[in-house]
């Protein structure tokens, strides 16, 4: 069973529709598939990293793992959003010091994030969606229900992206310039 905070929950009815159940039947090797990448372009940027550069590299490496992790993950994402959350605010935290242009984008984008994380979880069981896949949400709940949670995760896997984007950021090599 999907549950909500994913591509996964938030790509299966699609892709089942268009026929693609290979993509679904193999979700898990496809979100393995990613953190290998992810590992693997971590591993590229640190060889190019000063030695000076570590405690920022490993707390933006470790934001940007977690936050993928949470959007690829099928399972809840509050039973480990805590692993996620401080590396994440670090990444908020360091883009508003690297730039004033930034602050209030970033204090939105912060305000935000965790706005989302806590209403989220509690609209998808007020709203009825608890137990069900996406589909059979669609098939059986209220549009408006439907339609309204729906708007929320991709408003939340929009953040997961801004956030891993700022990592990213962070990650090479001139970021310490910024």
């Amino acid at each position: 069973m999907l549950s909500c905070g994913s591509l996964s929950f938030l790509l299966d009815p699609i892709l089942t529709r268009f026929g693609l159940t290979i993509i679904v039947r193999y979700q898990d090797l496809v979100a393995l598939a990613i953190l290998a990448l992810t590992y693997a372009w971590l591993a590229g940027q640190r060889r190019s990293q000063l030695p000076d550069e570590t405690a920022r590299f490993l707390v933006a490496a470790l934001a940007l793992v977690n936050l993928v992790f949470l959007a690829v993950s099928k399972k809840s994402f509050t039973g480990y959003l805590i692993f996620a959350m401080y590396p994440a605010e670090f990444i908020i935290v360091q883009r508003t010091l690297a730039s004033r242009v930034w602050s209030l984008w970033t204090l939105a984008l912060a305000t935000a994030f965790n706005l989302l994380l806590s209403v989220e979880p509690t609209l998808w069981f007020r709203l009825g969606g608890n137990g069900m896949s996406l589909e059979e949400w669609i098939a059986r709940g209220p549009r408006y229900a439907v339609m309204s949670f729906g708007l929320v995760d991709v408003l939340l896997l929009n953040c997961y992206v801004l956030l891993a984007w700022g990592s990213v950021r962070l990650l090479r090599p001139h970021a310490a310039s910024m």
